[in-house]
């Protein structure tokens, strides 16, 4: 009785196989690789490399900090509240765009004093300060 069970399943694992190599067989082969597309790769890397240094010129523009705004620290404050800012503005930095005098006044610490504390530290204040 097992083998005439048996019998079924193995001619439908033998017609499975016979399908799968039919099907296999009948698929087109991949298109060949044409040599103006392997051009056209090695046309692609210059810009690649000009990309490199547009980011560094970017970078060392950056590392002159950012523009400075003339902003209050109250005027800070309402902006981070209603998530308003100005383009260009790093909102992880917003300390950096208040006036000086208010920036001391409210910090207790002129901007070089801060910028030299640890970032928990520097986070703290911020929150504190609600411009974090």
């Amino acid at each position: 009785a097992q083998a005439a069970a048996d019998k079924p399943k193995a001619l439908y694992q033998l017609k499975r196989r016979s399908l799968a190599k039919e099907e296999e067989e009948a698929a087109p082969p991949p298109p060949p690789v044409e040599e103006e597309e392997e051009e056209a790769v090695v046309e692609e890397e210059p810009p690649a490399r000009k990309e490199k240094s547009h980011r560094k010129k970017a970078a060392a523009d950056a590392s002159l900090g950012p523009e400075p705004y003339p902003y209050t620290y109250e005027q800070m404050v309402k902006m981070r509240e209603l998530k308003e800012y100005d383009e260009g503005m790093d909102v992880t930095k917003l300390e950096i765009y208040i006036v000086d005098d208010e920036f001391e006044k409210a910090f207790k610490m002129t901007k070089d004093e801060f910028s030299s504390l640890p970032n928990w530290k520097q986070a703290n204040l911020k929150k504190k300060l609600k411009l974090f």
